[in-house]
């Protein structure tokens, strides 16, 4: 079931000590399953969030719906004027369970995806978790493209595990320009098969 409970909050301290808590993005939707959950501050000083699809890929790529997107604001949450569309926090579409953003040097922004995992609304598919070099605009194809399958449109992934790794960590090491970055990604899958 939906629910528009998630908050992303600012918590500080006043003068006297007393914590103080500040909701900066209200009624993120999310659901048990596919809640997506990245989230950082990026090199540009902007806020990103990741939100999964809730297990309604149908509204994924919908440019109007918050579902299956990483979203962008300001850090009092706000648009972007420079956002894809200035009046909308949506900046990439098409995801499905984006739990892992992280910035290159050169701040080129990276995010894994989880791919399917066999479930009934998703025709039986399994595996395809990609790594992605995510672009403003871009739309990544999901649910209607998986993995390396191509679309007009569509943005593939730069990399494909085709056994899931359920990718939600990820890490660069610090100061390496594109070509020669590290790029660490954990997983939440215990071993694999």
């Amino acid at each position: 079931a939906l629910r528009h409970k998630n908050q992303v909050l600012r918590l500080s301290r006043d003068a006297a000590g007393a914590l103080r808590r500040e909701v900066i993005v209200d009624d993120l939707p999310t659901a048990f399953y596919h809640a997506g959950g990245s989230i950082a501050v990026g090199p540009d000083g902007h806020l990103y969030v990741g939100v999964g699809d809730a297990m309604l890929p149908q509204l994924a790529r919908d440019p109007h719906a918050p579902l299956g997107k990483l979203l962008r604001y300001t850090r009092d949450g706000r648009i972007p004027a420079d956002n894809p569309d200035p009046t909308s926090p949506v900046f990439v579409r098409g995801l499905r369970n984006t739990q892992a953003i992280a910035w290159l040097g050169d701040g080129t922004l990276l995010g894994a995806d989880h791919g399917p995992s066999g479930m009934a609304h998703e025709a039986g598919l399994q595996g395809r978790d990609e790594f992605n070099v995510l672009t403003a605009g871009g739309d990544y194809g999901w649910p209607d493209v998986t993995g390396w399958d191509l679309a007009d449109g569509i943005t593939t992934p730069a990399w494909l595990w085709e056994t899931p790794i359920a990718p939600a960590g990820m890490a660069v090491r610090p100061g390496l320009a594109a070509d020669s970055a590290r790029v660490l990604v954990g997983g939440l899958r215990g071993h694999l098969e």
